[in-house]
């Protein structure tokens, strides 16, 4: 969903603006079109494994779990396509390229007894996800850092928003994965309610937030916050 609705909106919108912008002449706009078209490329794995792995579950569609009214995905998608007044936005692609990054690696070292098509899935993914992050790196430098501090407070405010009511907290697709695990167990089933509230619990769980989102995790992004004073704190 990060990769199919987000990144592409957001790398579009800086790829089909009009004029030679602020990266036509360092071949960055090169990079940033091979970025998206990665982007791409990672969105078509993923559904074709997720379609493997459980296709009862993916044959009404390619997402099972995320669900986004038309109204949230609009405003998302405008907001996205705004990402000089959002620069916000380069951060929550730093976020999840570095945590992917992290992920694909942890897979990596189980390779030997997980299953073979999602080793593969994340050794591709891995391979590109180094480059990804140097990238958000460089958008960050051309479009966080000339904005005025008084927007990058307010943008740095939006961030932490999102980040607490959408990325760090499993209160929406969360649910529905224990929902579909429970239902293929009889005992887990009748200890559903059990498992929803101990998943809300991880709200306030120090060690479930830092499995998320760490100087362990995400280094490079917390490098990144370290150098902005309106991002202290994150």
């Amino acid at each position: 969903f990060f990769e199919d609705v987000l990144a592409e909106t957001v790398l579009g919108a800086l790829l089909e603006a009009k004029g030679p912008g602020p990266f036509a002449s360092n071949g960055l706009k090169e990079r940033l079109e091979r970025f998206r078209w990665e982007e791409r490329r990672h969105t078509e794995m993923f559904h074709a494994l997720n379609k493997a792995a459980a296709p009862e579950l993916y044959k009404g569609g390619e997402f099972r779990f995320i669900r986004a009214s038309g109204a949230a995905r609009a405003l998302l998608d405008a907001a996205a396509r705004r990402p000089r007044l959002f620069p916000m936005f380069f951060w929550i692609m730093l976020l999840q390229e570095d945590r992917s990054l992290y992920y694909s690696r942890e897979v990596l070292k189980e390779k030997d007894v997980l299953e073979p098509r999602f080793v593969h899935v994340h050794r591709v993914h891995l391979a590109d996800e180094a480059g990804h992050v140097k990238a958000d790196d460089e958008l960050l430098d051309l479009f966080w850092a000339p904005v005025p501090a008084v927007w990058r407070r307010v943008n740095a405010r939006l961030l932490r928003w999102v980040l607490a009511e959408f990325f760090t907290v499993p209160r929406r697709a969360g649910p529905r994965v224990i929902e579909a695990w429970a239902s293929e167990f009889p005992d887990e089933l009748a200890r559903l309610p059990f498992w929803l509230e101990a998943l809300e619990n991880l709200e306030h769980n120090p060690e479930f937030q830092a499995s998320l989102y760490s100087r362990a995790v995400v280094p490079a992004a917390f490098a990144g916050f370290d150098r902005w004073p309106e991002l202290e704190g994150m």
